[in-house]
């Protein structure tokens, strides 16, 4: 069956969330490659026919903390076991490899770079209003990238955080926001229960680059918040979402939105 109609039949999900699992798929197809330790007959194998399973692997692999020379060994590997009819020269498809690698990341820091300055490529508007906000969102969107890590972060910058966390350097939600804030100055806590009281709470209507975003499982109960991002306009949030992500844009469209704050 699809893969995605077996993750729904083991998760057993409320609604039907196959949609969701297939976004996630070639990700997961890129990890299964980057990480699986079979012989090459039951290695999983990115296909280097298309840019964009390269760029997935190449994201997931920084997100891990894979080593460069370990990504390009499995993208040469790939390249090796291709049926082209000729013994490959095993220097040549290491050359490729690298190559393929120095492109590719090219290509994925000159798309990092224009979400540092402005504009910041149409994911928030071209001119931040001045103001403490506006600091804090700009240190939060030069952590685009960076690991999540259960418990870390915090003023100081990513950090090594604690049990799942702890062998990943990087932000939880509310040590990304805590570190943007702090370099605006404010102090704002390192959970999302001193956060959501750390200044005066704002309509959604309202809502200015910089305040603070928060869901909860119960948007109508506070004790309930799970998870607190950064507005950054046009609907929009940087925000560290979950293990195994990456500090990134996302919309703010959720349904388990439950309020916001401006810190003072």
């Amino acid at each position: 069956m699809p893969l995605t109609q077996a993750a729904a039949l083991v998760q057993r999900p409320r609604e039907d969330l196959r949609d969701a699992y297939a976004k996630h798929e070639p990700r997961a197809k890129a990890l299964v490659a980057l990480l699986w330790k079979g012989g090459s007959s039951g290695r999983a194998a990115v296909n280097m026919a298309t840019s964009d399973d390269t760029r997935v692997s190449m994201q997931t692999a920084a997100g891990l903390g894979i080593p460069r020379d370990e990504l390009v060994a499995s993208i040469a590997a790939d390249l090796g076991g291709q049926d082209s009819g000729e013994r490959p020269d095993p220097d040549e498809i290491r050359k490729r490899a690298d190559d393929i690698v120095t492109t590719v990341a090219g290509q994925l820091c000159k798309e990092l770079k224009s979400k540092l300055g402005d504009p910041y490529d149409g994911d928030v508007p071209a001119v931040l209003p001045s103001g403490r906000g506006a600091i804090a969102v700009r240190a939060a969107l030069r952590m685009i990238g960076v690991p999540y890590s259960w418990g870390g972060g915090g003023p100081g910058g990513p950090s090594f955080g604690t049990g799942r966390g702890a062998g990943t350097k990087g932000f939880d939600c509310s040590g990304l926001t805590e570190y943007a804030w702090s370099k605006a100055g404010v102090s704002i806590g390192s959970s999302t229960g001193p956060q959501w009281h750390s200044g005066k709470h704002v309509d959604r209507s309202q809502l200015q680059p910089g305040d603070l975003v928060f869901f909860a499982n119960n948007p109508r109960n506070p004790d309930t918040i799970h998870h607190v991002g950064l507005y950054i306009g046009k609907g929009k949030m940087v925000h560290a979402p979950h293990t195994g992500s990456h500090v990134q844009i996302a919309p703010m469209s959720r349904s388990d939105y439950a309020g916001a704050v401006r810190p003072s």
